[in-house]
């Protein structure tokens, strides 16, 4: 299970194998409980949709083991946070300015 490698198609090759396999068997058990002639089919009907179901767990690890994110990304930049929370704070001041409080009366018969 090596999702740090530096190959983007030799990321995460067990989950991949793993949600193949789970298709695979899903799929023939799909299609043996369908059209083989056997007793108990209801077993073959059920197991194979919930295998394919449960190979999407592995489709998406090998989708997020692929991701890669630059490490600049992962840095805070704290000027640029300090920026950003200043300016949102008289945002919001300036709209809370702006928003008048007009009271609502029902209507009296």
């Amino acid at each position: 299970m090596d999702c740090l490698r530096r190959n983007p198609n030799e990321r995460c090759a067990l989950f991949l194998v793993l949600a193949l396999i789970f298709d695979f068997v899903g799929l023939a058990l799909l299609l043996a409980g369908i059209f083989a002639p056997i007793s108990f089919w209801d077993f073959f009907i059920l197991s194979g949709p919930l295998l394919i179901f449960l190979s999407l767990i592995f489709w998406i690890f090998w989708y997020m083991g692929g991701l890669t994110v630059p490490y600049e990304e992962l840095l805070p930049n704290l000027g640029q946070q300090a920026t950003t929370t200043t300016t949102t704070t008289a945002a919001a001041t300036d709209v809370q300015k702006e928003v008048v409080y007009v009271p609502f009366f029902p209507p009296t018969l």
